[in-house]
């Protein structure tokens, strides 16, 4: 069987790797940092594929909040945050995405890719407003 184990670096995906191999599965696995995992795993049946994320640091369902902060190699801090906000009887939501970046090449970087942002950002609000909520009343509340 085809697997993929994300978080391969992390403590579940280091003692489950083994098992699964073990068990004659083919792997793939998400890491951040492609060579350290290879160094510490020298095991065959393995496609290791390095991968960015955004990690959760505030998700308050009550208050309509989500808070990422850029598991990427990028010269700065990048946060991103959506917020559901309610105003004439519609809910919005708001989508705001924050850059701090670290020295001189961190602002060549921000200059350079914000032409960029405006269609990727756009894009990706579109997407998530154009579905609605399901019926799932797990999902409403």
């Amino acid at each position: 069987m085809h697997i993929l184990v994300t978080g391969a670096n992390g403590y579940v995906g280091q003692r489950l790797i083994p098992v699964l191999l073990q068990q004659g599965h083919t792997l793939y696995c998400f890491v951040r940092n492609k060579e350290q995992f290879v160094e510490e795993n020298p095991n065959t049946g393995i496609q290791v594929l390095e991968v960015d994320y955004w990690r959760v640091l505030v998700a308050d369902k009550k208050g309509g909040r989500l808070l990422l902060f850029a598991e990427m190699k990028v010269p700065g801090e990048v946060w991103l945050e959506f917020k559901i906000m309610k105003k004439d009887n519609k809910t919005h939501l708001r989508q705001t995405a924050n850059f701090r970046p670290k020295g001189v090449w961190g602002r060549l970087y921000w200059y350079a890719v914000l032409p960029f942002h405006f269609f990727m950002f756009d894009g990706m609000i579109k997407i998530i407003t154009k579905n609605k909520p399901r019926s799932n009343p797990r999902l409403l509340h």
